[in-house]
């Protein structure tokens, strides 16, 4: 892992969760759910709650989880009589509503030791919300604008956009990312991704999900339950996009008599894991580094439905279509490069024994 100052580390770095959010049994577990092909990591969150690492205490948990959804059930099922007697009118389910569907949804599948994982557990507690009352009016995909633009940034670099969340409102979809607030500030920054407008912002930023905001008119801003955008958080590895890992090796590249620099790679495999598709190792520049150095990290990422997403680089958000990790239109401060191509360049510095073997290989890659 690159070495970074203690005024740069990103927050799932320097922060120890009270909690964890619940994806599947255990969330410590970040291997690829054989049913649904993705890892904990790639999925957003459902809820909240507690983690008990003692295994008498989860399985209290669990029975507790098991005895709220039969309790639910039954009272559905005494209900279900008198309901036959009385037609009441159609109501569409409010948002609490869906959020209660949701719970009672990861609950069961909690209860019933289920690993079933979020995205899963979003579909049955929409399943749920559609079948309760009039049918729901059905939602179009959102069409994202192609204004040609792939980067935007925010702040210097201090804190990190990591938070990415949809929203819909009256037709109108918004990518946002949510930076925290710097060191002993309590107004974060949140990017209207597509516009570029960036909003001084208040909300829970303890929280390690942060999945809403309250802009300076008083207005909420919060994720949608219309649609499923899968979140890749901020814990090492994990995978996002058309089976992209996030957990590929890294390249160790000697710089002289500097520390070195080590450049993640990112590998889209097929389906099954077996075949690595291409390994691509993007590079920008750190400018809160106190050496200038170039980076190649990226911490949470957001599938945008239509074959992009959203990653996070320090001060910047990169849009990247999942197919081939290429930018989706102008995105100055990133570089992309084919891993066999800097493992060439790495190569003929070793065979020419430079010392700064860092240095030949960005003039190789034409980054001098």
């Amino acid at each position: 892992m690159q070495l970074i100052t203690v005024g740069n580390v990103s927050y799932w770095d320097k922060v120890t969760p009270h909690g964890v959010r619940c994806f599947v049994c255990h969330p410590e577990n970040d291997e690829i759910d054989p049913e649904d092909g993705l890892r904990p990591s790639q999925l957003r969150r459902v809820h909240a709650c507690p983690y008990v690492a003692n295994d008498r205490g989860y399985e209290a948990y669990l029975r507790l989880a098991l005895e709220l959804a039969t309790e639910a059930r039954r009272k559905d099922e005494r209900s279900a009589s008198s309901a036959a007697a009385i037609t009441p009118s159609p109501e569409v389910p409010t948002e609490d509503d869906a959020m209660k569907l949701r719970n009672v949804a990861m609950a069961t599948a909690l209860a019933v030791g289920s690993s079933m994982p979020a995205a899963a557990m979003h579909a049955e507690a929409k399943q749920a919300v559609a079948t309760t009352g009039a049918p729901r009016m059905h939602v179009a995909e959102p069409v994202w604008p192609d204004n040609g633009i792939a980067q935007r940034e925010v702040g210097n670099g201090e804190e990190w956009p990591e938070n990415f969340f949809v929203e819909h409102v009256e037709g109108k979809w918004t990518a946002w990312a949510v930076a925290r607030p710097p060191h002993g500030e309590t107004k974060g920054k949140a990017l209207n991704f597509f516009t570029g407008e960036v909003l001084d912002v208040t909300g829970d930023f303890d929280a390690q999900y942060i999945g809403s905001f309250i802009d300076e008119n008083g207005v909420e801003h919060h994720d949608t339950s219309d649609k499923t955008f899968y979140f890749k958080d901020g814990r090492p590895g994990g995978a996002a996009g058309e089976n992209i890992d996030f957990s590929s090796p890294e390249l160790t590249i000697p710089r002289g008599d500097k520390h070195p620099i080590w450049l993640e790679t990112y590998q889209r495999k097929n389906h099954d894991h077996t075949k690595v598709i291409w390994s691509k190792v993007p590079m920008y520049r750190c400018a809160s580094c106190s050496m200038d150095d170039w980076e190649s990290f990226f911490s949470t990422a957001i599938e945008l439905g239509d074959g992009t997403m959203l990653v996070s680089a320090r001060k910047y958000v990169f849009r990247l279509r999942t197919d081939d990790f290429s930018p989706v239109g102008r995105a100055d401060a990133l570089h992309i490069f084919d891993e066999s191509d800097v493992k060439r360049a790495i190569d003929g510095a070793n065979a020419r024994q430079v010392d700064d073997v860092f240095g030949d290989v960005l003039k190789t890659l034409h980054l001098d």
